[in-house]
């Protein structure tokens, strides 16, 4: 449900380069939702340079509103959407990824109730021309610790406006590239912001095969490279945790050391405590 007449409660953003050959199933996704809510799309070109999008992109301009910009990756192209907003919500649909109905309703439902919460997720259906079991990744709870080890939360979320703008959008440094989804959950995470998984598939994640492809090695160098990116960014997180894993482990070998102690520890904390 698309209203130019009432203000929208959501606004999807979404950021296209040249994918004019996925654009429209992601589009149509929007089209075929039977969510009661209403909300508008917004789609940023980002600098695209093929015909066939350009041309898709022109054809759907007198619908959904179409921003054009310079090549300048796709945070910033989600950050020109946010600007541009009217939506208490945001939804961010990558341009190859569709959206089931049901997840609008339910997210703001969620959202609308419970002002602890500031972002809504979901489950995906993985689908497209490549779909080994390696390229997919498992959804869960939010755990703030789990997060800063790796992302496993897709940019597929439904999210305050207002905690967006307060953790000031995307950060653009093209490095994020591909990450700018993990960089935004941490910074929204460590600012004390709730967030709520469904566990439920609520949309469709293309795996394609002509994505980027990258050695085991040089994907280990850049997931290393990204961890130390994020070490620097958010440093009392990381130090934090070190802390704690810290007296963890020397908690750990201490019981190892005394394994009489720690059984009657373990039966006192099981049973009596």
């Amino acid at each position: 449900m698309d209203s130019t007449l009432t203000k929208p409660n959501l606004s999807v953003i979404i950021p296209c380069y040249n994918s004019g050959k996925y654009l429209p199933d992601a589009v149509q996704s929007l089209a075929d939702l039977k969510d009661q809510i209403t909300f508008e799309v917004i789609i940023v070109n980002d600098g695209s340079d093929d015909a066939s999008t350009l041309a898709y992109l022109e054809s759907i301009a007198n619908i959904h509103t179409v921003i054009h910009q310079i090549n300048l990756g796709p945070a910033s192209a989600r950050n020109k959407g946010i600007k541009n907003a009217n939506g208490q919500y945001l939804l961010f649909l990558d341009s190859d990824n569709k959206i089931r109905s049901g997840y609008l309703d339910k997210a703001i439902n969620i959202l609308n109730n419970d002002e602890s919460v500031s972002v809504v997720y979901g489950k995906p259906h993985f689908f497209g021309e490549d779909n080994r079991e390696h390229r997919k990744f498992k959804v869960a709870a939010f755990n703030l610790t789990k997060l800063a080890h790796a992302n496993y939360i897709d940019m597929c979320a439904i999210v305050r406006k207002k905690v967006v703008d307060a953790v000031g959008g995307f950060d653009e440094d093209r490095f994020l590239i591909g990450n700018e989804d993990w960089d935004l959950w941490l910074n929204i995470g460590i600012n004390n912001f709730g967030f709520h998984f469904i566990d439920e598939v609520l949309f469709d994640y293309r795996i394609r095969k002509n994505s980027v492809h990258e050695t085991q090695s040089a994907k280990t160098n850049r997931f290393v490279d990204l961890q130390l990116y994020f070490f620097k960014k958010y440093s009392k997180l990381y130090l934090m945790l070190f802390n704690e894993l810290t007296t963890e482990k020397l908690i750990h070998e201490n019981d190892k050391q005394r394994p009489f102690r720690s059984f009657i520890k373990y039966l006192y904390s099981k049973y009596f405590k």
